[in-house]
């Protein structure tokens, strides 16, 4: 009996994914290119949220393992920057994953940025909800 006892406790221990690991597998389905889908927008005090899809249209990332990242907006205009998944530990509730985004224009001057919550991440969809001054954007993106 310790002999099975022992054995279940290595094998739980064996297959446990540490958070980095965790991050790790993200980052990977994150690299890539990705196409606007979906954009919404809810500003403070609304009730509803805005389909702003529209401003959206033909605007592309592409995110490289190195965590650099380059953005076409869908009109000329092209932004670098840099990204980052990172954890927060909740007490009961678990974890929850966060992206970090910094965009520059063509000088290297600071152009937008984005911090929020990673809502769904695969292979082929990755949702993103922004948290912003004037309130939450929520974007969708396909993979390309």
């Amino acid at each position: 009996m310790p002999r099975i006892c022992f054995l279940i406790c290595l094998f739980l221990t064996m297959s446990a994914c540490s958070i980095e690991e965790r991050i790790e597998r993200r980052e990977d389905r994150l690299t890539g290119s990705w196409q606007i889908e979906r954009a919404t927008f809810k500003g403070n005090n609304a009730l509803f949220r805005d389909n702003i899809t529209e401003e959206f249209l033909g605007d592309r990332v592409t995110f490289y393992p190195d965590y650099t990242l380059v953005y076409d907006s869908g009109g000329g205009e092209f932004y670098d920057g840099y990204w980052a998944i990172n954890v927060l530990r909740e007490r009961d509730e678990g974890i929850e994953f966060t992206f970090d985004a910094d965009f520059f224009d063509f000088r290297g001057r600071p152009a937008f940025q984005w911090i929020g919550t990673i809502e769904k991440l695969n292979r082929n969809r990755f949702k993103v909800t922004v948290y912003e001054r004037r309130g939450i954007l929520q974007l969708r993106w396909e993979k390309l």
